[in-house]
């Protein structure tokens, strides 16, 4: 969106475009919901509230954390109990934090995000046209948003859910703790199902290296969706 110089929506709308295009042209059925993060931020700060007084989260000048010490299950998914977690060899330590695998929920539009284009106010979850920086506005933390799209479409607890194997740690992870602590309900998800990732000979195809096969590209080789 800076490179472009366009608004990060605008983005998003183009790549939804393409997608919705390469779903017709694979002739997939047409779901009951096709839910935008961006229209459930309400639905979000709500959940994160409810962490608040539940003790499972805690606020700190740049944002609002989960507790994962709060969620004595956290790594039932992955394997990845805390025991077991070194998040500084994932992502850089953030000192204000209680845990190392403490995850964000929400980040204020503070420091470096003081930048940040698209924000929200967090006690209302409307959409905040401020600039720079400014405490009171921020946006959601990675996680968040699909535990309130899927309980807001499909309830509190879910027979199936999906995703790729790379998202099983830490955003499935996450998305269980924040859920079953907030919702109070487990299990978050009764049956978990994950695909596989691409290998293109002895590669697998990632967008870290540049391999990645769009469906034009795979038609242009000479193959019919």
């Amino acid at each position: 969106a800076e490179k472009e110089k366009v608004h990060p929506l605008d983005i998003a709308k183009k790549y939804e475009a393409m997608n919705l295009q390469d779903e017709r042209d694979l002739r997939l059925l047409e779901p009951k919901n096709r839910p935008h993060a961006s229209e459930y931020v309400k639905e979000m700060v709500a959940i994160i509230k409810t962490l608040l007084e539940k003790g499972n989260a805690y606020e700190t000048e740049d944002g609002i954390y989960f507790s994962v010490t709060s969620f004595p299950s956290y790594g039932k998914l992955s394997g990845n109990t805390l025991d077991k977690v070194n998040a500084g060899a994932r992502i850089e330590v953030n000192e204000k934090k209680k845990h190392p695998a403490d995850f964000a929920l929400w980040k204020k539009c503070v420091g470096d995000n003081g930048k940040h284009i698209l924000r929200w106010f967090f006690a209302t979850g409307e959409l905040a046209h401020s600039e720079g920086e400014d405490a009171t506005a921020g946006f959601p933390g990675w996680h968040i948003e699909c535990s309130a799209m899927a309980s807001s479409l499909l309830g509190e607890q879910l027979d199936l859910h999906t995703g790729g194997e790379d998202n099983i740690f830490p955003h499935h992870e996450c998305e269980i703790a924040q859920s079953e602590c907030g919702f109070g309900k487990a299990p978050f998800v009764k049956m978990w199902l994950h695909r596989r990732r691409i290998q293109l000979g002895d590669e697998k195809m990632s967008k870290s290296l540049g391999n990645v096969l769009d469906l034009p590209s795979i038609v242009n080789k000479g193959y019919s969706p």
